[in-house]
């Protein structure tokens, strides 16, 4: 209602502003003839007053005087009857009369020419939105797919645009489209050249699009982004991982040592490095298992300081293991196969390592690797049925069944 009558008033307010000179007009037009009568019954007034005077003073005879004095009486008369020109003043008034119909008919018509354009090309049915529908309007926008799909169609027509692919490669990664993320950074390298960023984020989409393993591109990745920025603990990290990987678990808490003790106090992600270093020492003192020839490691932590690129999770830094450590030999061998290859050599890993432990259950480490392996393959069932089993092989022991039930907890699996 309010809205109504703001209208209404603006609506008189621009009317009055068109009109205002058409009024002004009509009003002069009705006061010019009455001062013409007006400034000429005052000229024959003064006139006989002369006359009067000009007689006292023997100017003119009585005769003349007289006979001039009713010559002007008729005049006066004319002049204050508004006898001498009456067509003239019946066309004033007539004028008059026009101007002002003139302005009640435009007063009228300007809001309903108004009304009637608004219907003809406004939306008058549309109902009324309050103000918090508008604001839930405005902020439902596109699904990220169409979103990203916009930015690959663009891609598409325009593949030399670097800044482009910069922004959707951070958004595969989050999508868990880790291989076209690492696409994804290589063209914004090549059309922009490297930067520390970009670097990271191809080595980091590299090595979770390879479930944790440091491949060999990846490496050089990190090797160049540690050239270029020596201070980024995600590097360090990652060029330990592949340390760790290759069986060099010594100079992997070497250089984890040394990223902890450069952290700052407050830095969040020094506990885990620590944790992670104590866990690498613990597996090199203790005496390999039967049929094992290296100790085997459980995989990275998440990596220092959160960067563009979001790690996955207990991803395992070398493929899950056999009854043994995978050799370099072995791991230079599986970065060369196709991503089909190594899956299927995974899958065969894992096979050998659950049928390793159906015979001998005592492997508490054996049995967290398959419990680890099956949920990086997506196998959560059984990587829940592997930590029943690990638990039935150590039951009665207390130690034991908390890492269990921590390993469960950390994969996701419940306790």
């Amino acid at each position: 209602m309010l809205l109504w009558i703001g209208f209404a008033l603006l609506t008189a307010g621009v009317v009055a502003a068109l009109l205002r000179p058409l009024l002004r007009r009509s009003v002069e037009d009705d006061r010019q003839p009455a001062a013409a009568h007006e400034a000429d019954v005052a000229v024959y007034r003064d006139q006989l007053s002369e006359i009067d005077a000009d007689r006292d003073r023997g100017l003119v005879t009585p005769q003349e005087a007289e006979s001039a004095r009713v010559e002007l009486a008729r005049r006066l008369l004319r002049a204050a009857g508004g006898n001498d020109k009456p067509s003239s003043a019946g066309g004033a008034n007539a004028g008059a009369d026009r101007s002002k119909w003139a302005v009640y008919i435009s007063g009228a018509l300007l809001p309903l020419s108004a009304i009637a354009v608004y219907i003809a090309t406004g939306s008058p049915e549309l109902p009324g939105q309050p103000h918090a529908e508008r604001v839930r309007a405005a902020s439902t926008g596109r699904s990220l797919e169409d979103l990203v799909g916009l930015v690959e169609k663009r891609l598409r027509e325009h593949p030399e645009d670097g800044q482009g692919w910069e922004v959707i490669a951070p958004v595969y990664v989050k999508a868990g489209r880790f291989r076209e993320a690492a696409d994804a950074y290589a063209q914004a390298m090549r059309l922009l050249g490297e930067s520390p960023k970009r670097l990271l984020g191809l080595s980091e989409a590299l090595i979770l699009a390879n479930n944790g393993l440091v491949i060999d591109d990846a490496r050089k990745s990190l090797q160049r982004l540690a050239a270029l920025d020596p201070s980024r603990p995600e590097t360090a990290f990652w060029l330990a991982a592949a340390k760790e990987q290759d069986g060099d678990v010594a100079g992997a808490i070497a250089d984890l040592e040394k990223l902890a003790n450069s952290a700052p106090s407050e830095a969040p992600w020094k506990p885990g490095i620590e944790s992670r270093i104590a866990e690498l020492k613990e597996k090199l003192s203790a005496p390999a298992a039967a049929g094992q020839s290296a100790p085997q490691t459980s995989g990275p932590v998440v990596p220092p300081q959160a960067s563009v690129i979001p790690p996955a999770p207990a991803v395992p830094s070398t493929p899950p293991a056999l009854s043994r450590g995978p050799t370099a030999a072995e791991m230079t061998a599986a970065q060369e196969m196709s991503p089909e290859q190594r899956t299927a050599m995974i899958a065969q890993m894992v096979q050998g390592l659950a049928a390793r432990l159906d015979k001998n259950g005592k492997d508490l480490d054996g049995w967290q690797r398959l419990a680890r392996a099956y949920k990086v393959m997506g196998r959560d069932d059984d990587a829940r049925a592997a930590i029943a089993k690990g638990r039935t092989s150590f039951a009665g022991d207390a130690a034991a069944q908390k890492q269990f039930d921590e390993l469960a907890r950390s994969l996701g699996l419940g306790s």
